[in-house]
């Protein structure tokens, strides 16, 4: 579904020159630390987000015309920064597709690239897919229909996106995931258009697809007051340039040129995407306003040599930094955890009367059992998959790797 998901569904100067950027950001596929802490953010806010999904019920309020009816409890209206959290997932989509050219750059065959990407995504998500569908009773499937058996096969092969009886089992963060790999897929078309018309024009052809779908699900949004089906709303053509963007960058990165998105505003961006999400006719135009805010972001920060959320204090960075780290775990985990906050509510009675704010606050604390638990996954479940990755990659490249020095700008 395009995000963010709809209203009572629960379970992002002159261009710059190479040499301007310190050359240890400039080194063709050399890790850039500083995303970890937008991973961190952009987690952390999927995280907040769910949790005001959790108390409320709901994402957004109802409609009145073309704007919200704010005639809702005033516990709504106090908390609702929360409900951009959603804005997360837009971060976590340009983050994707830089790296992926990043990664490709230094695995430059599809074999070799798509061995890595299998290995570093699809281990850690059947294993959290199978707990979640057999083990944990808040999000069991059930097995014995046919219903279940198709949420279950839907999910393993990744298509479980298209289809809105399937789209939200299990755990219904894991849509993105389903529309991240299928992006992998179209990720050689970014490339072969990039390479005969150039990056500028791949975007303004991936631009033209995902806002014409949008369009499309605005109109279907407006002339029925219901969503768009998945087959729009959730394909991976509806996020191409959002996560093109990301890409682009990296491609701009590891060849040393100018970056683009450099004089966009962040400010500006973010800001139309908050506008967008209030106002129904725009509503579906919020998450590419976030990802090309997200790209300028990122391409200031190459700029200025990786530094990025300096004002920050120390320990906040740090603590950003490692959930970056593990935030893949995190999202594979957090949400089906939510729902024992609903289920110790509910059943042990711990808050009385259950008032939305009370339900906000007790997910909130769920982070740092959440951020526990994911980091024992992320050891022991997501890292040796990374590992099996490279070995695997390894064993069918028999061919040492070419290792680029550092280019030290004149």
């Amino acid at each position: 579904m395009i995000s963010p998901p709809p209203v009572a569904r629960l379970p992002l100067g002159q261009p710059v020159r190479a040499a301007a950027v310190s050359p240890p950001q400039r080194i063709a596929g050399s890790r850039v630390d500083f995303l970890d802490h937008w991973r961190g953010i952009a987690v952390l806010s999927v995280f907040i987000y769910h949790c005001f999904g959790a108390a409320f019920g709901r994402f957004h309020p109802e409609w009145h015309h073309w704007l919200p009816d704010l005639h809702v409890p005033t516990s709504f209206i106090l908390l609702f920064p929360a409900t951009w959290g959603w804005a997360g997932v837009s971060v976590f989509f340009v983050i994707s597709g830089f790296c992926i050219h990043l990664s490709f750059h230094k695995k430059p065959t599809l074999r070799d690239f798509y061995y890595a990407r299998f290995f570093r995504i699809y281990p850690p998500y059947l294993a959290a897919l199978l707990f979640f569908a057999f083990i944990y009773p808040f999000s069991r499937l059930p097995m014995h229909s046919v219903a279940g058996a198709e949420q279950l096969i839907s999910h393993v092969l990744l298509i479980h996106n298209f289809n809105s009886a399937w789209t939200y089992s299990v755990t219904p963060s894991f849509w993105t995931i389903a529309v991240e790999a299928q992006l992998y897929l179209l990720y050689p078309v970014l490339l072969v258009m990039a390479k005969r018309i150039g990056w500028r024009n791949a975007l303004f052809v991936a631009a033209t697809v995902e806002f014409s779908l949008r369009l499309v699900a605005t109109a279907i949004f407006l002339s029925g007051n219901t969503y768009p089906p998945e087959w729009i709303g959730s394909a991976p053509f509806t996020y191409w340039f959002s996560w093109g963007v990301g890409a682009a960058i990296g491609a701009a990165y590891v060849e040393r040129e100018n970056l683009p998105f450099v004089n966009y505003s962040p400010a500006l961006f973010a800001s139309l995407g908050a506008i967008c999400i209030m106002v129904k006719p725009l509503f579906f135009m919020a998450f590419p306003m976030i990802a090309i805010a997200t790209a300028a972001v990122i391409s200031r920060s190459l700029e200025r040599g990786g530094q990025s959320l300096q004002a920050l204090p120390n320990f906040c960075r740090e603590h950003l930094r490692q959930t970056g780290v593990w935030s893949y775990s995190i999202y594979l985990l957090h949400q089906p955890f939510l729902l024992a906050v609903g289920w110790l509510i509910y059943q042990v009675h711990i808050v009385g009367s259950a008032h939305p704010v009370k339900i906000f606050l007790l997910c909130l604390g769920a982070w740092i059992p959440t951020v526990v638990i994911a980091s024992m996954f992320f050891r022991f479940c997501e890292r040796p998959s990374i590992e099996l990755g490279k070995i695997a990659v390894n064993l069918r490249s028999p061919l040492p790797r070419l290792v680029l020095p550092a280019v030290v700008p004149e």
